[in-house]
């Protein structure tokens, strides 16, 4: 009978660690299923914030891009202007040479009548 006993208590102590590894075993796969979830959120946040960083990339390219273009036009209207004054002041100074003629023939015209 004392046999028994003993072998009935060490079966309770046996249930009983088996009931403590598998509480901390429960606990152990719960850590371990937040862990697996914080790391799945941090993998996100990663994507995220290299997907803003390559849209940021693409948005300084483009707005680099949009510059360039910016800076051609403006060389290609600065040109234009300066290409249309030049023409201006010819034709001013082409017609200032008119009007003197002009004047010089009318002088001319009131000097011999």
């Amino acid at each position: 009978r004392a046999s028994l006993e003993n072998d009935l208590a060490a079966a309770r102590r046996a249930a009983g660690d088996a009931v403590a590894d598998a509480t901390e075993r429960d606990a152990l796969l719960e850590t371990r299923g937040d862990l697996e979830r914080d790391l799945q959120d941090q993998r996100l946040v990663a994507e995220n914030l290299q997907r803003r960083l390559d849209e940021s990339s693409s948005r300084e390219d483009t707005a680099e891009a949009a510059q360039h273009v910016a800076r051609a036009l403006l060389a290609s209207q600065k040109s234009d202007l300066e290409r249309d004054l030049a023409d201006v002041k010819r034709n001013a100074e082409r017609r200032e040479d008119a009007m003197a003629r002009d004047a010089e023939t009318v002088a001319a015209s009131l000097r011999e009548a």
